[in-house]
């Protein structure tokens, strides 16, 4: 049961291994290399006896200079784009659908945090990510639009409705996304 992610550059004789890793993604620009993070499967299964929830952490790496950084507690992440961002979605609460979404500047290590997320997508033009808040109630329920870029975040629609599905046109910054209305 022991894994693990190796990155090594055909140009060096050198190989990075990572214990417990998996899932290695690149970002676009192939500057940057994130893999999730699990724990030694005798740790797994001490949680598991303990019904103690299992949580893996993010790693990620600049390829061309080695600088690692870790963040604990990511259940998925996503590259922007042009692989300047990373969006890493931590894990939900107890019985609950949604989960806090970190997004990091990889240049800066910057860190904006948005919460109760039922899920996020990275248009595929630039660095904007579109978020379906859900809240308790339902008063705060909404789809918000975040330019990383510019650390602007716009409201494109908010109602005590649930919104589903985010999808990116290809190649353009038109989103869809379904509302569902609750019938009275």
């Amino acid at each position: 049961e022991d894994n693990e992610v190796r990155v090594r550059p055909l140009d060096r004789d050198t190989t990075v291994v990572v214990p417990n890793g998996s899932g290695a993604a690149f970002s676009a620009d192939s500057r940057w290399v994130a893999y999730a993070i699990g724990v030694p499967p005798a740790t797994r299964d001490r949680l598991e006896r303990e019904k103690k929830p299992v949580r893996n952490a993010l790693g990620f790496r600049e390829l061309a200079t080695g600088r690692t950084d870790s963040v604990a507690e990511i259940a998925s992440f996503r590259f922007s784009a042009d692989g300047r961002f990373i969006a890493m979605r931590r894990y939900p609460a107890e019985g609950k659908r949604v989960a806090d979404v970190v997004v990091q500047n990889l240049a800066t290590g910057a860190r904006m945090t948005f919460g109760s997320v039922s899920e996020f997508a990275w248009s595929d033009r630039r660095s904007l990510l579109a978020l379906a808040i859900e809240t308790e109630g339902g008063t705060g329920n909404a789809v918000q639009v975040f330019d990383a870029a510019t650390q602007v975040v716009r409201v494109l629609d908010s109602s005590p409705s649930i919104y589903r599905g985010l999808a990116w046109r290809t190649r353009a910054e038109d989103l869809a996304v379904l509302r569902i209305v609750a019938s009275k």
